[in-house]
């Protein structure tokens, strides 16, 4: 029980900063998710981004397809 004290007075700042970590992820993850479900955001809001994501994963650095098909694939720094 002494070794527990002493190691949660040692690493509180850790463990706070761990905490707070997690619920910033959870809180603003839900707020995005609940805010496209509820359709308060454009078409292309989440969709641009995992796309942008996905291909920066695979390779190609921050591409999209137009998704009107005019000019092939854009390059898009935002």
């Amino acid at each position: 029980m002494l070794n527990r004290k002493i190691r949660l007075k040692t690493h509180w700042p850790e463990m706070t900063l761990a905490l707070a970590i997690i619920a910033f992820i959870a809180y603003f993850g839900a707020f995005a998710f609940l805010r496209q479900v509820n359709y308060l955001s454009g078409r292309f809001d989440l969709g641009i981004m995992d796309q942008t994501v996905w291909n920066t994963a695979h390779g190609r650095f921050f591409t999209l397809v137009d998704p009107n098909g005019l000019y092939g694939e854009v390059s898009r720094f935002s």
